[in-house]
């Protein structure tokens, strides 16, 4: 300080306050978290065993082949997205709550690489600067003492201690990985999306936010839906605080925002996770699962509530509309939550529409996926007949007994009726959900019998648990493809011990619990969510 040292006496006190202001709110920051219940990894399941976080970032560049061999026509790479908690929570944790991590495997020459990394999101940025987890996460919204963190918060951001969430940058982007017009992306429940790029040596990284390309909104969905046929992607954004609040938007195959169009028919604030696309409509879910911040306070609960007596909603926006004037709902009963949906598509008289997704009923995110869950899963067609303005919807499979969900395609068929969907299975009907099963589901068969609708199984091997399994073409070419179901099954499975974890290849036409290849991982991978595969072409497109 002083002649010379470029700051001034009032910069300098300017800078004292604000480090004392940071350090006290962060002292009642962390009181408030501990007042609301602080669980540990001994307390909480989503923080050890199979979900417990890896904290090192690991490159390895030849991981050890313990069983067969990679297929000769499975190039490119593997990347999956999940919660992994860089810091042991102050308060409360949820799984919904963790810093996205993309562990990541390369195929080449018939060896596997392998890469984990944080998404390095501008809320982890913040965090790491301050040393503690400084952002409210759902897990604290409850309570005095949650209500209490939520107003902190907002004084932190007032007073520049913390930045504001205007810009949508400030979320653990934990869900999911797409890739779209060259860019592979990590998306999270809200939030922008983060471009991350895999370099030759499989090693995974963060290039920064990029906008949602939504007029008027910064969130943006974990599932958009892209249109192979046109490359077009169709996305939402939801809020909770100001209406409108859904608003879909539409971008072309280079990535160019076309248009937005807010949908007002959506009344009240709710969560919606998931969405589908036909050739002419795109699905929005109005289901009662409402955000009622009162609960925090009233019942010491998180604030959102699955409602029995409030019915949920189908509505169907025309792909080529410019606002939501004639947008078409369709009532459902109460108490269902649709968590991810297989396909959507449309007879060709352009009279029905049909959509297969996951019914949920029970869910209560107070217990989601933790011992005593509630949630009850059921893999459903809906049929939406336009001219009579119906809505009929039956069960696809009879899964009495047994937890299943992540259903998958072959997305060469998205937006048009396929035959095949894959989902993983459970006999643990309670929760928490690693599943030990994947099944194959045949649509035309369950339609007509839902007893017949499960047509083949694989089984993991005794001590092996997965979670999604991502559908990959056999070819590149689809011309060289015996059928929709000409493909395989790839994903990561976990040691039931928690020891470790495999990459691992099935056949998806055989179903032959067989494994075609097995790999060694270097590391423990946290049981995660959504994975998406990128072809050769693909990940040398997202090089540049």
């Amino acid at each position: 300080l002083g002649p010379g040292s470029g700051s001034s006496y009032a910069e300098v006190l300017g800078d004292v306050v604000k480090r004392g202001v940071k350090f006290f709110c962060d002292r009642v920051s962390g009181v408030l978290g501990s007042l609301g219940g602080k669980e540990s990894s001994n307390t909480n399941i989503h923080l050890h065993g199979g979900y417990a976080p890896v904290r090192d970032e690991v490159h390895e560049i030849d991981c050890e082949l313990l069983e067969g061999a990679l297929p000769e026509s499975l190039t490119g790479a593997y990347l999956r997205n999940g919660p992994n908690a860089a810091m042991e929570p102050e308060g409360r944790y949820h799984i919904f709550d963790g810093d996205g991590m993309v562990h990541a495997v390369r195929f080449r020459d018939g060896k596997v690489s392998f890469s984990n990394r944080y998404v390095l999101t501008k809320r982890l940025e913040v965090e790491l600067s301050h040393g503690r987890p400084v952002f409210i996460r759902l897990a604290d919204c409850h309570g005095v003492s949650g209500f209490g963190r939520m107003l902190l918060q907002r004084a932190m951001q007032s007073l520049n201690v913390l930045p504001p969430f205007s810009s949508g940058e400030y979320h653990a982007a934990n869900v999911s990985v797409v890739y779209h017009a060259k860019k592979v992306l990590a998306l999270g429940e809200v939030g922008v999306p983060y471009n991350m790029r895999m370099l030759c040596n499989g090693i995974v990284e963060t290039l920064g936010a990029v906008t949602t390309n939504i007029r008027g909104s910064t969130s943006f969905t974990a599932h958009p839906k892209i249109d192979p046929n046109n490359g077009e992607m169709v996305t939402f954004g939801y809020a909770l605080e100001n209406k409108p609040y859904v608003r879909v938007g539409f971008l072309d195959a280079d990535g160019n925002p076309e248009r937005t169009v807010e949908v007002h028919g959506v009344s009240q604030p709710v969560m919606i996770h998931d969405m589908a696309l036909t050739k002419n409509y795109v699905f929005v879910f109005d289901m009662p699962m409402r955000f009622e911040p009162e609960r925090m306070l009233k019942e010491n609960k998180l604030p959102f509530f699955l409602h029995d007596d409030i019915p949920g909603r189908f509505g169907l926006l025309r792909r080529g509309a410019v606002d939501d004037a004639d947008m078409e709902w369709f009532e459902v009963a109460g108490g269902m939550f649709v968590m991810h949906e297989a396909n959507a598509w449309e007879d060709e008289d352009d009279e029905t529409v049909h959509l297969i997704a996951f019914k949920h009923t029970g869910l209560d995110l107070n217990r989601f996926l933790k011992q005593g869950d509630t949630d009850r899963s059921e893999l459903a067609h809906w049929t939406f007949d336009l001219n009579r303005k119906e809505v009929k919807c039956q069960a696809l499979i009879n899964n009495e007994g047994t937890y299943a969900e992540f259903p998958v395609i072959n997305e060469r068929y998205r937006s048009r009726k396929s035959r095949f969907v894959w989902i993983c299975m459970t006999h643990n009907a309670e929760g928490p959900h690693p599943f030990e099963r994947v099944g194959k589901v045949n649509v035309d068969a369950g339609l007509l019998n839902p007893d017949e609708g499960l047509e083949a199984v694989i089984h993991l091997p005794p001590g092996l648990s997965c979670g999604e399994m991502r559908f990959v073409p056999r070819h590149d070419d689809p011309n060289m493809c015996d059928g929709e179901d000409d493909g395989f099954l790839i994903g990561y499975a976990h040691e039931k011990d928690a020891s470790g974890a495999h990459f691992v290849v099935y056949d998806a036409k055989t179903m032959s619990s067989n494994m075609l290849c097995k790999f060694r991982m270097p590391t423990r991978i946290p049981f995660g969510f959504h994975g998406y595969h990128i072809t050769e072409a693909e990940f040398r497109a997202q090089l540049s």
